[in-house]
């Protein structure tokens, strides 16, 4: 295997010169300062609606956080349900999905007895809740999901 070797010309910097740029970069960016939230966030209650299985739908409010092009939330849900429940829910964000196997939005939601999972609806734009409750009283959910606003 050839060996290249780069012959690399150096020079001093004199130490005022670092010194100045170390300073100017210092008063830019003061230590323990916190940056600027380069994105969006907030809090929104979603609008939940039967598709298979689901009653007594209460929606609580749920945080989201946009950077760029990914969106991501996380709160509760509450419902009843029973065998396999799907439930739709709307995003904080509009995307116009094509996917249904997660590679788009993908999620989980549970409670102390049972997990789900959330995929994203290509048809309705939405998050579909996938989860099969341990009997049919209405219980709490934790979710969280991430997708790409497309």
């Amino acid at each position: 295997m050839p060996v290249s070797i780069t012959k690399t010309e150096s020079f001093e910097i004199p130490d005022a010169a670092i010194a100045a740029m170390v300073d100017a970069y210092l008063a830019a960016n003061p230590p323990g300062a916190v940056q600027p939230f380069d994105g969006d966030a907030g809090e929104y209650t979603p609008t939940l609606s039967n598709v298979a299985n689901g009653s007594s739908l209460v929606p609580h409010p749920l945080k989201w956080m946009r950077i760029k092009d990914m969106v991501y939330a996380a709160g509760n849900v509450d419902f009843a349900g029973s065998s396999l429940t799907t439930i739709s829910m709307s995003l904080p964000i509009a995307s116009n999905f094509t996917d249904t196997n997660g590679a788009e939005l993908s999620g989980m939601l549970g409670n102390t007895d049972r997990a789900g999972q959330i995929v994203g609806d290509p048809v309705n734009d939405c998050a579909i809740l996938y989860i099969k409750p341990a009997n049919s009283v209405a219980a709490r959910y934790s979710i969280s999901f991430m997708y790409k606003v497309i």
